[in-house]
């Protein structure tokens, strides 16, 4: 799992987060909840890939209109990396700092001690960070390229889902085991032709945090550590 180094630079990365929304009718009951920001109903797909291709944890069923870092908070991954049950037996030396294994996200989650996520685009932004967010960005690219081969597999997460929206989370995480145990585990080849149109980029909310200032403070010295890494 510690194949980000290895492949696109990241140390100590085991995993990259983010969410796809998958198209539905809109429901009968509390449909406004399910209303998007794009214009259009949807329940959210949030997941943890490997460098590997290969889902780790998902959290299917939250309405469109959630933002990503609230459904993160109700993730079980969330919890165990705050009451440090997240690869708690691991550590690493990262310029001085004692990091554990890390996931990466985008700026519409927060900056954890084990999630990291870029520094904010501004214009005094360092040539160290920047380079950082590139190096990061690099990285997340795998959840992407997962989702899009998801999507082409399985072109019904693409269009609209039409079945009961009951149903609806246990056929999306059938995509994404078959995904794993069928496509990716067994080598099958992914063409070209099976890619389709991704979703136009949105502006992405900033999260700073959702804790208190020291969680923050040390956070930021973890993503410090990496950045001072990266430009060693």
């Amino acid at each position: 799992m510690l194949n980000f180094e290895q492949k696109w630079g990241f140390p100590n990365c085991v995993g990259a987060i983010d969410g796809y929304h998958v198209p539905i009718i809109a429901p009968k009951h509390d449909h406004t909840d399910y209303y998007n920001r794009k214009g259009w109903y949807s329940i959210l797909l949030q997941a943890v890939v490997d460098s590997n291709y290969l889902f780790r944890d998902t959290c299917i069923g939250w309405p469109g209109r959630i933002h990503d870092a609230r459904v993160l908070a109700n993730f079980k991954l969330y919890n165990m990396g705050q009451e440090g049950e997240l690869f708690a037996n691991h550590s690493r030396n990262i310029c001085g700092v004692q990091t554990g294994h890390q996931s990466i996200g985008d700026p519409a989650y927060p900056l954890l001690q084990w999630l990291m996520k870029p520094y904010s685009e501004l214009a005094n932004m360092t040539a160290e960070q920047k380079k950082f967010n590139f190096i990061l960005s690099r990285n997340r690219m795998v959840i992407e390229n997962v989702f899009g081969r998801l999507k082409g597999r399985w072109r019904r997460l693409q269009k609209r889902v039409d079945c009961d929206i009951k149903d609806t989370p246990d056929l999306i995480l059938t995509c994404c085991v078959l995904h794993n145990i069928l496509c990716e585990k067994q080598g099958e080849v992914y063409f070209d032709q099976w890619n389709i149109e991704l979703d136009n980029p949105k502006p992405t909310p900033v999260v700073e945090n959702m804790d208190n200032e020291q969680e923050f403070a040390s956070a930021g010295n973890i993503r410090n550590a990496f950045c001072n890494f990266l430009n060693g």
